[in-house]
């Protein structure tokens, strides 16, 4: 009777403990799991044109995402995820505005933005005039072509997904490769690259004398709070001295911000102030989020603001491609969402080597792209305005083979654009791999030997 007594008693422990893990820890999570797939899938079919199973194979293959079922509504254009019915989140794609989890609202039915630029004709077929001038012999080429081998190589535990590389040297494109389904077409993610557009932004607004670095930020309900002497130049910085947290993995600021929210900023915007700004340094993606909301402040009505990134900064340099992606209410979620072409990336990128400067026009100071590459002594010096930077004493961000003047824009998953001065270099690397396992250091230190400059 008691081995009886002592079997059932395990038995029901075993039936229970699934039970308590899905009630008190596997619930509560279920609208950051369910709302992080239906965004991402969301964004990838209807934006980027990337198949359903190439997302679930690629963007979701790792646990408990592989736990959501999904549903993709072509007709209405949207996509909604669950696990086992419980708790689904739906994203909708609007033209111009690109996909947003709609929470507390539905989207409008006639929401879009029209994006028909003007294009500058030297300026959009930047690439299709490269290579004229051979500036990489036989060998370096081979060398070149080896390390781009390295970054694609299909047979490694780490699961890369490399999508695209590009390399562009002295102003000339000397490398490019991409993955099968993709091509120099192909829309690919940001994530949090999107920060330093964000940043390049308001530099425009700074040139056109709206507002300054060191000016109180202006912010709706932040007047006659203690968050009103946050500065623009704390924001950029990382030192608003917002109390945030940055974990992906739980409820937390970001995610709550990201996935229960219809109106980002303004979210990220009520959280209280931990500490007096400027002394403390903190990653967050809310920080960007404010930045992206109350960059409407400057414009007259929400369509001028809209456009402004595409008008004053994006079509500029030539970079089509790109769509910023807003929230449900239409704002930039500067902190994530952003997709262009692997060129339009290293357009970008070229830009900021140029130090703001594009076919002879200078688009943001000189003096801004300084402040963006200062490295902040809170950060150990990884980090300046919206950028990452190799002049640290950080071990964790050091690429120790790679120039100190070395600086990026770096977004989740692997994603990010190098500039590197002294070597007049970008180097752009987009792709889907997962726990920080592409290694940037021996790949970009694979880059400059293959060059041998």
């Amino acid at each position: 009777m008691k081995k009886r007594k002592i079997a059932l008693s395990l038995l029901l422990i075993i039936v229970l403990l699934p039970v308590i893990g899905f009630r008190f820890y596997l619930y509560p999570r279920l609208p950051i799991l369910n709302g992080h797939a239906a965004k991402n899938m969301c964004s990838c079919v209807f934006l980027a044109g990337i198949p359903a199973n190439t997302v679930k194979q690629q963007e979701l293959d790792f646990f408990p995402a592989s736990l959501t079922s999904i549903k993709v509504n072509k007709k209405e254009k949207s996509v909604t995820a669950s696990v086992w019915g419980f708790r689904p989140k739906t994203a909708y794609y609007r033209e111009g505005f690109g996909c947003a989890l709609f929470n507390q609202k539905k989207p409008a039915t006639q929401a879009r933005l029209n994006l028909n630029p003007t294009k500058h004709d030297s300026l959009a077929h930047w690439f299709a005039h490269q290579g004229k001038a051979k500036l990489l012999d036989a060998q370096q080429q081979q060398k070149l072509t080896a390390a781009m081998d390295w970054a694609f190589r299909a047979t490694n535990p780490e699961k890369l997904y490399t999508r695209a590389i590009l390399v562009v040297y002295k102003g000339q494109l000397v490398g490019e490769r991409y993955a099968k389904g993709f091509d120099k077409n192909s829309r690919l993610m940001g994530w949090s690259m999107t920060k330093g557009i964000t940043a390049i932004l308001y530099g425009i607004l700074i040139k056109k004398g709206k507002l300054k670095l060191d000016q109180p930020f202006n912010m709706p309900g932040w007047k006659g709070t203690d968050k009103e002497k946050i500065t623009l130049r704390n924001l950029l910085n990382m030192q608003s001295g917002l109390k945030w947290n940055e974990d992906y993995g739980n409820i937390s600021s970001v995610t709550k911000m990201l996935y229960e929210s219809d109106a980002l900023g303004i979210t990220a915007s009520k959280v209280p102030l931990e500490f007096q700004p400027g002394t403390h340094w903190k990653y967050s993606s809310g920080t960007s989020n404010i930045l992206s909301f109350a960059l409407s402040n400057y414009f007259p009505d929400k369509k001028s603001y809209q456009l402004f990134p595409y008008q004053e900064f994006l079509y500029r340099i030539g970079a089509y491609s790109m769509v910023l992606e807003t929230d449900a209410n239409g704002y930039f979620v500067g902190s994530s969402y952003s997709w262009a072409t692997a060129r339009d990336w290293a357009k970008i990128g070229l830009f900021m080597l140029n130090e703001g400067s594009w076919a002879g026009k200078q688009i943001i100071d000189k003096s801004y792209v300084d402040f963006m590459r200062k490295p902040l002594p809170k950060s150990q010096g990884h980090y300046g305005g919206a950028f990452w930077l190799n002049d640290t004493t950080d071990p964790k961000e050091l690429m120790p083979d790679v120039p100190k003047d070395a600086y990026s824009f770096r977004g989740f998953h692997g994603q990010r654009v190098q500039m590197i001065p002294s070597k007049d270099l970008v180097i752009v690397r987009l792709g889907e791999t997962h726990n920080d396992n592409f290694n940037f250091n021996l790949w970009t230190k694979k880059v400059i030997e293959a060059i041998g400059k």
